[in-house]
């Protein structure tokens, strides 16, 4: 590919990742409660291209890449969005995950208990999420198969050794 044929579709990337931020941020606004008065506001959601899946309690990043066939690849970032605002800005304490932080950063708690939290946590509002939007529930369920088996295939054959290495 020429400089010039990678530049435009870098520019190409860049536009469709924002008009996909805009549109996923009108159904955030909706799934997120915040129309409806209750959950967190979305301040901006951001297609990430180094696989960022995160929400700070304002901003969501849903990874821009996920797999390879692109009809695949939407369904799997609605998940994350889904999972991320009809979720944690519907249902996630942000206040109380601020103070565990906080604990960890000051060496008052072991750094496990933000791991074991964000495990719960995860399992919690993907729960809810799934009663209030059953659509939802079913492409994260299609999303974790595919993250399982892209695990699985890449442990088949290997010893506990070569998996947790001591």
């Amino acid at each position: 590919m020429t400089t010039s044929a990678t530049l435009q579709s870098k520019v190409n990337k860049a536009f469709l990742n924002r008009v996909k931020a805009r549109k996923f941020l009108s159904i955030a606004r909706v799934m997120s409660g915040e129309l409806q008065g209750f959950g967190a506001s979305v301040s901006k959601i951001s297609i990430d291209p180094a696989g960022k899946a995160c929400t700070d309690g304002k901003q969501v990043w849903i990874p821009e890449h996920l797999h390879d066939n692109e009809s695949y690849n939407r369904i799997m970032q609605e998940a994350v969005l889904a999972h991320e605002v009809a979720g944690h800005l519907r249902y996630t304490d942000f206040g109380a995950w601020k103070k565990i932080g906080d604990e960890i950063k000051r060496g008052h708690a072991d750094r496990m208990l933000h791991d074991f939290t964000n495990i719960l946590e995860d399992a919690r509002v993907n729960h809810l999420l799934s009663q209030d939007f059953g659509g939802s529930g079913k492409r994260l369920l299609a999303t974790q198969r595919i993250f399982m088996q892209r695990h699985r295939d890449a442990w088949a054959g290997k010893t506990v050794d070569e998996i947790n290495p001591r």
